[in-house]
């Protein structure tokens, strides 16, 4: 977990390193780290350059907004 926090801090829009945590945090019980991890990996781009793993991590973890509200 050390090695990946470092890789954050050195390059934020790091986005494999945010679904690589989210995948640690899941491991540990860690249901809303695990969610704003994965929103951060899909904001810095992680389903352009790899694929839906991470949309669908998030959809099977994540209470879904409802943006009607």
């Amino acid at each position: 977990m050390q090695d990946i926090n470092y890789s954050l801090e050195m390059d934020i829009a790091n986005s494999y390193g945010y679904k690589i945590r989210a995948k640690i945090y899941l491991a540990m019980g860690k249901k809303k780290a695990v969610c704003k991890d994965l929103e951060e990996a899909i904001k810095w781009g992680y389903t352009r350059q790899y694929g839906d793993e991470v949309r669908m991590l998030q959809g099977k973890f994540c209470e879904k907004k409802d943006k009607r509200k």
